[in-house]
């Protein structure tokens, strides 16, 4: 009798019914929806971070992080830097600060907070743009239906521990770096992203439309549709309408049109 032991360990492409996928950037290139942290949750390194801190930080148009935001130069590193002085030392708290462009590997352009319904979580997204010597490697991450893309918040912050719990209020919130294998929060990675900025033509499948036909008696779209509006919604610029017809359903298999109004 063989006394060989065999085991497989594999990336979980589905995890809480949230499917790991390849994501597709805007037309200016921009990754919208990406998850940044949770507000009001316990983080898998045992640590809380103030809610109210973390949106002062982010809002107050006073404090460095939103001045970065909106001078168009803020950005994450690829990975956190690695401090090996405690912060009492001049050189660590400049590096802390400091966004190095060496490590450059996203740029962004915006943040803002949502209730995910599924998960219970407000989470806190950013509209991100792979960029600098380590853009490859985070647009790698991004494009893979294998590979996950994680991100951590960089901040100075206070801190009391309670029950286990360690509380912090951030005191100034650097950026969030990206690339960071296995974050703190566990919904601050792509399986998470905000469902509700994906492309519309992800949705508008054949299949789909064929079961509106199939199952609905009417779909009402007053006005609808102009070429702006195909374009805004497709995302793109030279959709033109070749044909405009008005029409209603009888039954199933019946369609009356009304009007055959050529352009």
């Amino acid at each position: 009798m063989s006394n060989d032991i065999y085991f497989v360990v594999e990336t979980a492409l589905v995890d809480d019914n949230r499917k790991l996928q390849a994501l597709t950037p805007d037309d200016d290139g921009f990754y919208c929806g990406i998850p940044m942290c949770a507000l009001d949750i316990v983080t898998r390194n045992k640590t809380q971070y103030d809610s109210k801190s973390l949106i002062e930080n982010m809002t107050n148009p006073n404090t460095t992080f939103n001045t970065r935001l909106r001078d168009g130069e803020l950005f994450g590193e690829n990975g956190h830097p690695f401090i090996y002085k405690p912060l009492s030392d001049p050189e660590s708290v400049a590096r802390l600060f400091r966004l190095d462009s060496r490590f450059k590997a996203c740029h962004y352009k915006k943040f803002y907070s949502k209730k995910d319904e599924g998960l219970g979580v407000n989470i806190i997204y950013s509209d991100l743009k792979p960029m600098g010597p380590y853009g490859k490697y985070a647009e790698e991450q991004l494009l893979d239906p294998n590979v996950n893309f994680s991100t951590s918040l960089r901040a100075l912050s206070s801190e009391q521990k309670k029950n286990g719990i360690l509380f912090r209020n951030i005191l100034n919130l650097i950026t969030f770096d990206v690339g960071v294998p296995g974050g703190g929060f566990k919904y601050s990675s792509k399986r998470y992203y905000d469902t509700s900025v994906a492309n519309v033509t992800e949705a508008l499948s054949h299949e789909s439309l064929r079961y509106i036909a199939d199952h609905y008696e009417t779909i009402s779209m007053e006005g609808l549709i102009t070429e702006s509006e195909l374009n805004d919604l497709f995302k793109r610029s030279k959709i033109k309408i070749k044909n405009s017809i008005s029409c209603f359903r009888i039954d199933k298999k019946t369609i009356h049109v009304i009007e055959d109004n050529k352009k």
